[in-house]
């Protein structure tokens, strides 16, 4: 009876550390095709993780002057309307001279800027 229990309580604990670990290999793997985009590797130089974008990689050291829309969207509260709107911003006025200057955009106010600077080059 012993060995009956043993050998459950065994096959338990092996079938829980599988699958803890099942997914480290896919996990790294999209750490590595993320790193590897030519695009965001003239704009970015290291990557984090914010809770509001889905575990997505967000990149940091943008520069805030010559980051496309698409780059612009994986910042953590900035979709697809607002990213637009800031190219456009860009457009119009010039190039930004502050991150401050950024709260003229419609749709960026003083929390989302803040959240925002974290992951800005300095201007």
């Amino acid at each position: 009876m012993k060995t009956a229990k043993t050998m459950n309580l065994l096959l338990v604990a092996l079938f829980t550390f599988a699958m803890l670990f099942s997914g480290l290999p896919g996990h790294l793997q999209a750490q590595i095709d993320s790193s590897a985009s030519s695009t965001e590797a003239s704009q970015v130089d290291t990557t984090a993780k914010v809770k509001g974008k889905k575990a997505m990689e967000i990149p940091t050291n943008i520069d805030i002057n010559t980051a496309d829309q698409q780059l612009l969207t994986r910042l953590p509260g900035i979709g697809p309307v607002t990213a637009e709107a800031i190219v456009q911003y860009r457009q119009s006025n010039g190039q930004f001279k502050s991150h401050e200057e950024l709260t003229g955009v419609k749709g960026i106010g003083s929390k989302t800027l803040a959240r925002l600077k974290p992951y800005l080059q300095q201007i």
